[in-house]
């Protein structure tokens, strides 16, 4: 995927995650919630360059609720201990990245000595 691609398929999952779902715009974009999920389980390398961009993005609050719970939590469920020291240098940069894995909830795809890393890592753990 080149920069103008990435770029394309960030603000289009941005505009869907800002939406509520079945409405007109909602299904227009639809295709950039289906194509994030893709890159997220067949294309990890794809999906966290998708992550690191998307975080440096300006975000509603819903827009950054449906990211830490969807593709963010996804990633790190199944990838973060591929991930963890990729993640720990961009979290260190980047503060809005800390502030989301906040919303990453504990699933057990995640060995622990990995998520005591994410714990240490994020904000306050948002609660529900």
């Amino acid at each position: 995927m080149n920069h103008t691609n990435l770029e394309r398929l960030i603000g289009s999952w941005l505009i869907f995650s800002n939406e509520e779902l079945n409405t007109p715009l909602s299904e227009e974009y639809f295709w950039a919630y289906q194509e994030v999920c893709s890159l997220v389980y067949d294309d990890p390398p794809k999906a966290w360059e998708f992550i690191q961009q998307a975080c440096c993005r300006e975000m509603s609050e819903k827009q950054e609720m449906r990211f830490a719970c969807g593709p963010l939590e996804d990633f790190v469920h199944n990838h973060a201990k591929q991930y963890i020291d990729e993640i720990e240098s961009f979290a260190t940069n980047n503060t809005k990245l800390a502030e989301l894995l906040g919303g990453v909830w504990y699933r057990d795809t995640v060995p622990p000595e990995i998520w005591k890393r994410i714990e240490i890592l994020r904000g306050e753990p948002w609660g529900l």
